[in-house]
């Protein structure tokens, strides 16, 4: 679950782990809800520092909205401890990825808020709050243009020596990573799919127009996440034509780059294409050479 790869991400990180209370032989980091005062899981009976978070996950298409992360940094009352605390979970959360299964999440810092008062008497602390964009691994179609303009990208990318992660592109991920502009995150989505209307269908070959949103992600570093989406813009554009296994799309001159996007929400990068399909055969295409004899 991702609930437990955040947890044992936050539990290896050993400046924040030497501030935390012990539980059960691990530092004290929590999934929703922390053990009762009185569990003997508590070494020495202390019980704070600790980290409880809560993950709500919120699988969109369209991106319009997001999920949220919301993580209690809490130490013992008068101790000032959260306030060494708060910044090593923000900067192990805001940027990261997070894979398990078939999912993957990133997360981003929205703002932060004094802790719980009905706490007060015996912890202090402050409420931290990152939005959580999902990144569906399996894609519903068998002709996917969001998947062929993946393949794509990524033997392009490989091509120009460039390292980087490929989102939902069949790669196998590690669990916990930040992208860099070393190794930054590429990520093709399907926008909108229609029929063509500047392409006659043919026998034995439908033709659909689609819209695809590129997302380049470079945490915290946009003038490196600009070259990125400039020079991936530039490379489709020049090619025309997209071919990869059996599928191949022509590119039109309508795409367009928006360095001001959000590369995690929306993506910088939208590409128009049409593509043809293998159409269904018709009834007298199956009918032909039977033969029927009268007796």
């Amino acid at each position: 679950m991702l609930e437990q790869v955040i947890c044992e991400h936050l539990q290896s990180n050993e400046a924040l782990a030497a501030k935390l209370a012990i539980y059960d032989g691990k530092p004290a980091v929590f999934d929703y809800r922390e053990p009762a005062a009185d569990d003997p899981g508590w070494q020495d009976g202390a019980r704070y520092g600790r980290i409880v978070f809560s993950l709500q996950i919120r699988d969109d298409p369209t991106r319009s909205r997001c999920g949220n992360l919301a993580v209690d940094v809490l130490s013992e009352s008068n101790t000032q401890l959260y306030k060494d605390m708060e910044p090593i979970v923000r900067n192990n959360l805001d940027g990261y990825f997070f894979v398990s299964d078939d999912k993957i999440i990133s997360l981003k810092w929205i703002h932060r808020s004094p802790g719980r008062e009905s706490m007060a008497a015996v912890c202090e602390g402050v409420t931290m709050y990152f939005q959580v964009y999902c990144y569906p691994m399996k894609r519903p179609f068998a002709v996917n243009p969001a998947s062929l303009l993946a393949s794509w990208c990524k033997s392009y990318v490989e091509s120009t020596g460039q390292s980087a992660y490929f989102l939902a592109a069949g790669e196998t991920l590690p669990s916990v990573f930040k992208p860099t502009a070393e190794k930054p995150a590429f990520y093709w989505r399907l926008i909108k799919l229609e029929p063509c209307g500047w392409m006659k269908d043919r026998p034995g070959a439908d033709f659909r127009t689609t819209s695809l949103q590129g997302h380049v992600i470079v945490p915290g570093q946009s003038e490196e996440e600009a070259e990125l989406v400039l020079r991936l813009e530039q490379a489709i554009e020049k090619s025309e034509r997209i071919i990869c296994d059996d599928l191949s799309m022509f590119v039109s001159k309508d795409d367009s780059a928006d360095l001001t996007a959000d590369s995690m929400r929306q993506g910088q990068l939208t590409i128009k294409a049409a593509y043809g399909i293998a159409a269904d055969r018709t009834a007298s295409d199956k009918l032909q050479n039977v033969s029927i004899e009268m007796k």
